[in-house]
């Protein structure tokens, strides 16, 4: 009796489905709920969920890259906004030397994005 079962690997990414001989081959790296998966390799990642019958779901890389851009995009227009209320609290003569150092500042930390 062969046992299937999908294989991910260590950032768990689909790598392809296992044709398993013995239940003591199943591995951590294994997920002997999923017996079939017809998804292509290396271009979906396993997101696990307790309230999903499958302990988990299947997701495109290409989606859960651009949930992070749009959470890293949030999270800089936040910085953005409290940095001005910050600049808007310092006296006036103050202000312009501080804009050029946020200026600055995100210059800098976008290049070393880059």
């Amino acid at each position: 009796m062969t046992i299937r079962a999908a294989l991910l690997d260590a950032t768990g990414v689909y790598l392809r489905m296992d044709e398993l001989a013995e239940v003591s081959q199943i591995t951590e790296s294994h997920l002997s709920q999923i017996i079939e998966c017809d998804l292509p390799a290396g271009k979906y990642r396993w997101i696990a969920d307790s309230t999903n019958s499958f302990g988990g779901a299947f997701w495109p890389l290409a989606w859960i890259a651009r949930i992070e851009a749009d959470r890293f995009a949030v999270q800089e227009a936040a910085e953005r906004a409290a940095e001005r209320e910050r600049i808007r609290a310092l006296p006036a003569e103050l202000r312009r030397a501080a804009r050029a150092a946020a200026r600055a500042e995100r210059a800098a930390k976008v290049g070393n994005l880059g």
